[in-house]
């Protein structure tokens, strides 16, 4: 079997299996368990067995800092705002240049969803935010054993496939993709504070922040090239929710169309370059079914999802050119360096 295949199988075995614990749990937005699936299937963060602490443990300090955040500032949204994207551009400057990127890809996604879903709602933020923690927690553990027990990537295999977290990148090029990633997640707050009726409201900011961390990592990749997989993830997804969803009987059935609608997306956007792609349709699949045991149905959500994911396209291309440090200051800092 190809390794095409393998991941597809993993990736989709993965997201039924967060989907399912979800369910039978009853936690309210099992979404967010197969969205954490679909964020760190990227194998550009590919999983081995040697990861999977990196993931609990940023995790966790997403969690620390997240429910921080909300305990400081749920009465200042201004504050809140500045200190959510300054720990998201840390995150992203981190990340670049450093073996432990995958935690602090997951210290940067997880708690832009649980801030997102949390902060809105100062009185009940404690309780909301607890739930988005088990269901993002939940989705980053069913990856990392499904991943692990179902034809493990060993770290041996892949040493020197993957050199990109051990190449040197210039400072200055990791301080805009930063910077980036802080300007991002400020537009998208302030589009959805003045912005009346914003599609998704503060849903997008837990959205936004992990593809653009994602971006400020993997330059080589570029939100134009998501337009084809959003393509495709609104032709599949859309049918299954709209007419195949209400038709079907239990999760035995359900977890059969989730299973397949998975890995038709993975297997289909397979090639490097399509990465972002694969990940930014899993994750389309994910919010747009909306998965839960209440479940409901409606046209006018779906289009808002759509909406949605638009505008955070539109976003990340917006924010790709901005250029505030000059990667040729430091080879000047290098050179004078050098002389002295």
């Amino acid at each position: 079997m190809s390794e095409r295949f393998k991941h597809s199988v993993k990736t989709a075995l993965a997201i039924v299996l967060a989907y399912g614990l979800a369910l039978w749990f009853d936690w309210d937005r099992p979404m967010w368990a197969a969205f954490a699936v679909a964020l760190i299937s990227m194998p550009t963060l590919e999983a081995s067995l040697g990861k999977g602490g990196q993931r609990l443990w940023g995790t966790a300090l997403a969690t620390f800092v997240a429910l921080s955040l909300i305990a400081l500032f749920a009465q200042d949204r201004w504050q809140f705002m500045f200190a959510q994207a300054a720990w998201l551009a840390f995150c992203a400057y981190q990340m670049i240049n450093s073996r432990k990127a995958y935690l602090w890809f997951c210290a940067g996604f997880v708690s832009s969803i649980i801030t997102a879903n949390g902060g809105p709602d100062p009185v009940n933020a404690f309780s909301i935010a607890t739930i988005r923690t088990l269901e993002t927690a939940l989705g980053v553990i069913c990856f990392a054993v499904v991943f692990s027990l179902l034809w493990p990537v060993r770290e041996d295999a892949t040493a020197g496939a993957q050199p990109a977290d051990v190449q040197a990148v210039p400072n200055a090029r990791r301080l805009n993709q930063a910077v980036r990633v802080f300007i991002a997640y400020c537009t998208a707050f302030l589009l959805v504070i003045y912005v009346p009726g914003f599609p998704g409201a503060h849903s997008i900011l837990g959205m936004l922040a992990p593809f653009a961390i994602i971006l400020a990592n993997t330059p080589q990749l570029s939100a134009d090239k998501l337009i084809n997989p959003f393509v495709l993830a609104i032709l599949i997804s859309s049918p299954i929710y709209l007419f195949l969803m209400p038709k079907l009987g239990g999760f035995a059935q359900l977890g059969v169309v989730i299973f397949f609608a998975c890995f038709t997306i993975s297997y289909l956007l397979h090639k490097p370059e399509q990465a972002l792609g694969r990940t930014f349709g899993l994750a389309f699949f994910a919010v747009v079914t909306g998965i839960s045991n209440d479940q409901s149905y409606s046209f006018i959500a779906l289009t808002t999802t759509i909406l949605m994911f638009c505008l955070t396209l539109l976003i990340l291309h917006a924010i790709s050119a901005i250029q505030v440090f000059r990667v040729e200051d430091d080879a000047m800092v290098g050179k004078t360096a050098e002389s002295t």
